[in-house]
């Protein structure tokens, strides 16, 4: 019983080595065969340019062109254009324009306490309401591990930020300028002046 079976595996194992050689034989003949046809082709594109030199300089056309097989040119030359809508230039466009929530805040105190950063967000609002005149900015709570961070205003220009973090050093000494995502509806207008009140006289 055992014979038989090691017959019938002996058996097997020559027939798929019989079809292994087979097939590489056949890869191999192909492999010789494209070969041969490079070399006929690179000879033949060598005449080609030999012949046609004079011709392809002049009419502008390359070598490449005229030696490439309309079976491996899988996109046309043709009719790749960009459209015309998308090529144009949109005027008066800027990256102020581009994107409204782009802007500039004051930071006016930092702290890991969110209790204390919303008491100074509300001492802030109460001290604008009487401080400023024209312009009252809106207190913000940021919150960037580990701390909370309390900025005020929205402006689109970093001058009109510096002018209130100035204003701002006698209560508030650490106030500094920082670029931030604003809300453009609470964005001053230009006309807007940034001043403090003046103390009425009895």
């Amino acid at each position: 019983m055992r014979t038989r079976t090691y017959l019938l595996f002996l058996w097997f194992g020559l027939i798929g080595l019989g079809f292994g050689c087979l097939t590489t034989q056949l890869v191999q003949n192909e492999q010789t065969s494209d070969e041969n046809g490079v070399q006929e082709q690179t000879a033949t594109s060598e005449a080609k340019s030999t012949l046609h030199e004079d011709t392809a300089t002049t009419s502008g056309i390359t070598l490449l062109d005229q030696t490439r097989s309309s079976l491996k040119d899988q996109f046309p030359k043709e009719g790749l254009t960009v459209p015309e809508p998308y090529t144009l230039e949109i005027p008066g466009t800027s990256i102020e324009e581009a994107d409204p929530f782009a802007g500039f805040r004051v930071q006016i105190y930092s702290t890991r306490q969110v209790l204390e950063a919303d008491s100074v967000k509300d001492q802030f609002r109460v001290l604008s309401d009487s401080l400023f005149t024209g312009y009252q900015p809106e207190a913000y709570i940021r919150f960037r591990s580990p701390y909370y961070r309390v900025r005020v205003g929205d402006f689109s220009s970093r001058e009109r930020a510096i002018t209130l973090s100035g204003l701002l050093k006698s209560w508030y000494p650490d106030a500094w300028v920082v670029y931030e995502q604003i809300e453009p509806s609470r964005v001053p207008a230009d006309s807007v002046a940034i001043r403090l009140r003046t103390p009425s006289t009895p």
